[in-house]
């Protein structure tokens, strides 16, 4: 029996330009899909994870709901960033706001005057 009969296969949704990539990969390499998507995830991941901890997007166990005035352009903004990446708006925003508070120096505000 074929080892890759004892592997769960699960379905994801991936992009038609990356399933071509990763073809031409994994003939270079002289990889399975299985042995491409395993060294992947094992070299990219943390990598991808840390980074992403870097701008503030990670699990947090002390998350409350807040409600704070935000314009309809700022919203549209995130939700067309959303559309464009796949991360939740609340994730994009939290990385936003954690990088502007760890920001060493200001950068000029385009926020409108109160």
């Amino acid at each position: 029996m074929n080892d890759d009969n004892l592997v769960p296969h699960r379905v994801f949704y991936i992009p038609e330009a990356l399933r071509e990539s990763m073809g031409t990969a994994r003939e270079r390499l002289e990889l399975t899909i299985r042995a491409f998507i395993t060294d992947s995830v094992q070299k990219e991941l943390p990598d991808i994870v840390q980074t992403l901890s870097a701008m503030g997007i990670e699990k947090s166990s002390d998350v409350r709901p807040v409600r704070w005035p935000i314009d309809q352009a700022t919203l549209n903004t995130l939700a067309y960033a959303a559309e464009q990446t796949g991360i939740d708006q609340s994730k994009l925003l939290q990385a936003c706001l954690h990088i502007a508070s760890n920001r060493k120096r200001r950068r000029p505000t385009t926020a409108p005057k109160e």
